[in-house]
């Protein structure tokens, strides 16, 4: 997590160990590394334009992977 977003080891251990909460700064640095899925997964209730946003997100990985796997099958076929 602090190399994702950037953010010092100390800091994140700090935020898991003593509870502490992160800043401001820290929290635009986490949404910026795991996207709207982390507002998701931290506000209740979720801000529909998050939801919309993470859904999206999400479709866009699930297409990358599937393409990634056509192009396996597709290497194995010419391979055999």
């Amino acid at each position: 997590m602090a190399s994702d977003a950037g953010i010092p080891a100390r800091t994140v251990a700090n935020w898991l160990i003593e509870g502490a909460a992160p800043t401001f700064q820290h929290t635009m640095r986490l949404v910026s590394a795991y996207g709207p899925a982390l507002i998701l997964a931290c506000v209740s209730p979720c801000p529909g334009w998050a939801e919309v946003a993470a859904r999206e997100e999400r479709k866009q990985a699930i297409a990358a992977e599937m393409a990634r796997l056509k192009g396996e099958l597709a290497r194995m076929d010419g391979a055999a």
